[in-house]
């Protein structure tokens, strides 16, 4: 079970069950609430998501394609150069 590592964070003490509730940000488990936003390099769309997943971890790119524009380079590529 994942809980918020933000030691702030009003719901620290609750579990985060499903995998849209947190985001994984620099290595530390956040609750949707206390994670921030940043401006995707390729789609400029604002997402909250900042380590990548690992190429064949379908359920995380499913994830993190939601925050993305549908043409975003680096979803398509899983953050891989195209070959």
């Amino acid at each position: 079970m994942k809980y918020c590592d933000n030691v702030n964070c009003e719901r620290s003490d609750e579990p985060l069950e499903r995998i849209s509730d947190y985001r994984i940000m620099d290595g530390a488990v956040l609750c949707i609430g206390c994670a921030e936003e940043m401006e995707c390099a390729y789609c400029s769309n604002l997402v909250t998501t900042l380590d990548v997943p690992g190429v064949s971890d379908d359920e995380m790119w499913e994830l993190l394609a939601e925050e993305h524009d549908p043409e975003c380079e680096w979803i398509a590529t899983r953050a891989h150069v195209a070959v």
